[in-house]
């Protein structure tokens, strides 16, 4: 959720805590472009995977998971310059080992207009969707996404 005032927090929070009767957490919301770094494998043998850039509603500024059939209302904005795919790849890498995640995860970033990297979560069991980041990942490889899962779960095993 984004909210824009304090009242706003508020009311947003409030509604939160009474949906999911648990503790919260609120953060500055960071202006920028959107990275998704998927994560495969354990400690030293863990490989991270293509950057995938994420689509960002115009009106929100919140990152999508997928795109719908109209694109109008969402920018692309950044590069994904080699130099940044070095340095989210080394960070989702860090992460994942620092946080002992197991055989695969999925972090997301945002860089801001002065190029700084931000963290923004860690998912340790993303979802393996048929329209996910791993599938469109298999996609990219030119691999069936049969075959793709195939290989994530074979070194899992």
């Amino acid at each position: 959720s984004r909210c824009e005032d304090a009242p706003a927090l508020h009311a947003e929070a409030t509604r939160q805590l009474d949906l999911y009767q648990q503790d919260l957490i609120a953060e500055t919301f960071v202006e920028g472009a959107e990275f998704t770094v998927g994560v495969i494998g354990t400690g030293t043998n863990a490989e991270a995977l293509p950057v995938l850039q994420r689509a960002v509603e115009r009106s929100t500024g919140i990152g999508l998971h997928a795109l719908a059939d109209d694109t109008s209302d969402y920018d692309l904005p950044g590069d994904l310059t080699p130099e940044l795919e070095a340095a989210l790849h080394r960070d989702a890498l860090a992460i994942h080992r620092a946080l002992e995640c197991r055989d695969f995860s999925r972090s997301d970033f945002r860089v801001d207009a002065e190029g700084t990297v931000w963290f923004l979560e860690i998912n340790p069991l993303p979802t393996f969707a048929p329209d996910g980041t791993f599938a469109i990942l298999a996609e990219l490889a030119g691999e069936t996404y049969e075959a793709f899962l195939a290989r994530v779960l074979d070194r899992a095993l």
